[in-house]
């Protein structure tokens, strides 16, 4: 049972930076959108920056998603 709300914990921090990330993208690209020419290559590179952390948690996300269903499949025994 403490490894289901282990992972259940782990899934909802991973969702959480998910979602933070999200915001923080927003953000940017509105600063992005409104600033002059050098400023806006520099919020760009936070953009992108913000864009593959965000990815990567969405990534563990799935896979982290993909193990608790392999976790939670019924097992077959096979007696012979």
């Amino acid at each position: 049972m403490a490894r289901k709300a282990r992972k259940s914990t782990t899934a909802s921090t991973l969702e959480a930076e998910a979602r933070e990330l999200g915001k923080r993208l927003d953000a940017l690209v509105a600063k992005a959108r409104k600033a002059e020419a050098g400023a806006r290559v520099s919020a760009m590179r936070q953009i992108r920056m913000v864009q593959r952390q965000q990815a990567q948690a969405q990534q563990a996300l799935a896979k982290l998603g993909r193990q608790s269903a392999a976790a939670s499949a019924p097992m077959i025994s096979i007696a012979g």
